[in-house]
């Protein structure tokens, strides 16, 4: 099922991917699995990545916007499961492979998370997504908060 044509979906995994790749500390993005959520072809691309290209990327502030927003999130993520959350509700998840990242740390909480998009990317996401770590702990809900029938 392809995308919208105005998602940026596919270009921030691939920025995610990127960073975990190609990048060393501190600057090395977490989220080695949203190579995963890659079709296969732009998974090798990013493996690949000329070096021209990276510093194109790298020249741009949302490259690094886009990780200290990981970094946060994940500093939230955690902490609310350390407080005892025991339900997550991630809205607009996208690319983010946080929920598998996280497979051991929510299954020690006994925690769950539902993860929300727009009905193409959650399908996308759910397929690709089916044989990551902690695929039994994410649930998906299709969700378009532009839609007249939202209450």
């Amino acid at each position: 099922m392809p995308l919208p044509a105005s998602s940026n979906l596919s270009y921030v995994g691939r920025l995610r991917y990127i960073q975990s790749i190609h990048e060393a500390h501190p600057l090395k993005g977490p989220d080695y699995l949203a190579g995963r959520l890659l079709p296969t072809l732009e998974r090798w691309r990013c493996r690949l990545l000329p070096r021209k290209e990276l510093h194109q990327l790298q020249s741009q502030a949302f490259y690094y916007y886009l990780l200290a927003r990981t970094m946060h999130y994940d500093e939230t993520f955690t902490s609310v499961l350390a407080r005892g959350a025991r339900h997550i509700v991630n809205i607009g998840c996208g690319t983010d492979p946080r929920a598998h990242r996280y497979a051991d740390a929510l299954a020690a909480a006994g925690a769950d998370i539902l993860e929300c998009d727009l009905p193409p990317a959650i399908e996308r996401k759910r397929r690709m997504a089916r044989s990551m770590p902690g695929a039994r702990h994410v649930e998906y809900l299709p969700l378009d908060l532009h839609d007249d029938a939202w209450p």
